[in-house]
């Protein structure tokens, strides 16, 4: 990887934080600064799981924003597969999000 490349993935990790974060209503000086995707996953996993467990309702209206398909939201919810639930939801939210951002990237640069 080149230092073009890497760069372009800290801003591409750092764009998909911010919107996340608004995204989950998440206050952004309280979030650390993430190097990798997995590490933006992990981050976002622990807001879905408080979601989960204490306002099934929010995380339905914010994974409906996000455009979380529905099927693929109960395929994760439904899963008995050794991945936690809220890490698959997080999955999910970062490959929608990150689909966004690299759109707006493409045809902004046109």
């Amino acid at each position: 990887m080149n230092a073009k490349s890497d760069n372009s993935n800290l801003t591409e990790i750092t764009t998909l934080q911010h919107i996340c974060s608004m995204d989950f209503q998440i206050n952004p000086e309280e979030n650390p600064e993430h190097k990798n995707f997995k590490d933006v996953i992990v981050w976002l996993q622990k807001e879905i799981q408080y979601l989960l467990d204490n306002n099934f309702e929010k995380l339905l209206n914010i994974m409906y924003r996000i455009d979380i398909g529905e099927d693929r939201f109960r395929e994760a919810l439904s899963n008995q597969r050794s991945k936690d639930i809220s890490y698959e939801l997080a999955e999910l939210v970062v490959e929608r999000e990150l689909q966004k951002v690299r759109s707006r990237k493409k045809y902004q640069s046109k």
